[in-house]
């Protein structure tokens, strides 16, 4: 017998406000009385502010699937929240010496326990997760090199101590910075803005759970760079993300040109023995330099990357070209064996090895094949003209370029996108207030997604600016607000408010900084603006753990006051051209 499905019926008292009105309301009315609605849930299980908009049918930037490996379609590989300690007062400080006695005490109190069973008077923290390390018997030691910098909350660094036992999820985050010395960069988001509104923060450090927005479902890191088990940097965004912003933003690759007479293209076959024997594709090349090679394709230079968007899979005239290739014991950064073609690329330490470079060209030269050398700065600055002289030298010997110049944004291969292009483009997506509000509900309930918007490089350029402003917020110009002592107090009470109206903020009982422009207060993540963090984070405040408050509370702000001023008036220069930067978005 079919089962009848279940109905949802549903009334809203929203216009009530307070427990006790609705309450009193329900008392006194009949249930039949109440006129319900009917509803049926949508795809993903909502009954209410059910949402109607295209957010679906944009990319996804995260999912689990490809997390695990088991698809592409997602625009970043490895996700992560940020490191949840469930311990934070004992293993973050503004003081690196503070941080030292506290984890040393943490170390020696979980050992005394591991080896005697003895607790202290002043216990430290425990958790499921220490309780099962005494139960195996791991032993803890301290470490200094474990002390590394951390993103605490929005602007605020502290020093924190890195630990698999001591800090209760540290989830992908080792394979986000595996040691202090990592370099990378990460987008973080609220993974759940259902009472706050939703907010975005890069970070070259590693980044605490609730760094964005307290109690805001934590977190989530979008990494550049992930880094495999060898410690080797791996590409983050994926080649189905790239492929998908190509396909959308860049007209279709020209068909091959017509063979032209005397032309150097053909297949490998024709080609002498010797050339095939050092450059073809059945040379024997030793195991060392294949190894090197896969590590030069791992960490491409910007400028390598730029150039492979335009001559990865066949785009210029259908010619073949392969990256980091192995020639005889060298090397190349690109080369077209169907036109013995060799494209350098070429940095600065090149000025310091151009004897080096010649003997390099000389033999690659007596071995049949041209050799075109650029600057890194030649190909950043005028990428049509360095594809016309490649075009030039694949055909023989009347060369016949099609690749003109065109207008900024136009054209195959004038502006290539890359994949740091797409990790800007996101982060601008991402603080664009037509985004945030019409996709609010959407944003509340599930991972962001990201459609395609006009004029992709001028969003790419808009997320690169924000993004410098907000990895290097320590060192941007200060704002300039004055600072006014209106007292002489020896021991000034820390105030630490802030008067939007008036455009003040309130240090302590003797300073004050003027001249706040309103629309720095604008600047917000999540229910406080960027000053007001910075404000909130340097109070004050009685600790909760019981040992800290008794043993290791001695943190007074008067000893940070210099920093604090500093970081208040870079924050507030960062505030200010960040809104500057919102405000030209459409």
């Amino acid at each position: 017998m079919d089962k009848e499905k279940a109905k949802i019926s549903y009334f809203s008292l929203s216009g009530l406000q307070g427990k006790e009105a609705k309450l009193d309301w329900i008392a006194g009315v009949s249930f039949k009385e109440i006129e319900f609605d009917h509803i049926q849930p949508d795809d993903k299980g909502n009954w209410i502010n059910q949402t109607d908009n295209d957010f679906d049918s944009f990319l996804a930037l995260v999912d689990k699937e490809v997390k695990a490996g088991r698809s592409e379609e997602a625009i970043f590989k490895l996700f992560s929240r940020g490191v949840a300690t469930q311990r934070d007062e004992w293993v973050y400080d503004f003081s690196r010496d503070d941080l030292i006695e506290k984890v040393k005490y943490l170390v020696d109190a979980y050992m005394e326990q591991l080896t005697h069973g003895t607790t202290r008077e002043f216990d430290i923290k425990w958790d499921a997760e220490t309780t099962q390390y005494l139960k195996r018997k791991i032993s803890k030691f301290f470490e200094n090199s474990q002390i590394v910098e951390s993103l605490y909350r929005p602007f605020i660094k502290q020093h924190f101590y890195l630990d698999k036992h001591f800090n209760g999820r540290t989830y992908q985050m080792f394979h986000l910075f595996p040691s202090k010395e990592t370099d990378n960069n990460l987008i973080g988001f609220m993974g759940q803005s259902t009472d706050k509104p939703f907010a975005v923060i890069a970070s070259k450090l590693i980044p605490d759970l609730n760094c964005i927005s307290p109690a805001s479902g934590g977190t989530q890191c979008l990494p550049l760079y992930r880094y495999d088990a060898n410690g080797d940097r791996v590409e983050n965004i994926t080649d189905w993300a790239l492929e998908k912003f190509r396909e959308h933003y860049l007209p279709s690759p020209p068909a091959p040109l017509p063979q032209e007479k005397g032309a150097r293209r053909g297949n490998e076959g024709d080609e002498n023995n010797d050339l095939v024997r050092v450059a073809g594709a059945r040379r024997e090349i030793p195991e060392a330099l294949l190894q090197k090679a896969k590590e030069l394709r791992q960490k491409q230079t910007p400028a390598e990357e730029l150039l492979w968007q335009c001559l990865r899979a066949n785009q210029l005239h259908g010619t073949k070209f392969r990256r980091q290739h192995n020639i005889g014991q060298y090397i190349v950064d690109f080369y077209c064996h169907a036109a013995k073609l060799v494209i350098e690329l070429d940095g600065g330490i090149h000025e310091l090895q151009k004897d080096q470079d010649g003997d390099r060209d000389t033999w690659l030269t007596s071995q049949g094949l041209q050799v075109l050398r650029f600057k890194n700065e030649e190909l950043t600055q005028n990428l049509p003209k360095i594809l016309e002289t490649i075009s030039q030298h694949l055909f023989s010997p009347s060369p016949t370029p099609i690749l003109s110049p065109s207008p900024a944004g136009e054209g195959l291969g004038v502006r290539a996108i890359s994949k740091l292009d797409i990790f800007h483009y996101t982060y601008a997506v991402l603080h664009h207030p037509v985004y945030r509000t019409k996709y609010e509900l959407n944003l509340k309930r599930e991972f962001p997604r990201l459609p395609f918007y006009e004029d992709f490089h001028q969003w790419a350029a808009w997320g690169k600016a924000l993004m410098d402003l907000h990895l290097n917020y320590e060192t941007i110009q200060p704002y300039g607000l004055q600072q006014v002592e209106i007292d002489n107090k020896a021991n000034p009470k820390a105030k630490l408010k802030a008067d939007k109206t008036n455009g003040v903020i309130i240090l302590d009982e003797n300073t004050q900084l003027i001249g706040v422009d309103s629309i720095a207060w604008d600047y917000k993540l999540g229910n406080r603006s960027a000053l007001e963090w910075i404000l909130d984070q340097y109070k004050e405040k009685k600790p909760k753990d019981p040992t800290i408050a008794k043993l290791f509370n001695t943190y007074k702000f008067a000893d940070y006051k210099s920093q604090v001023i500093d970081l208040l008036q870079r924050v507030c220069t960062v505030s200010v051209k960040t809104m500057e930067i919102i405000e030209q978005m459409p």
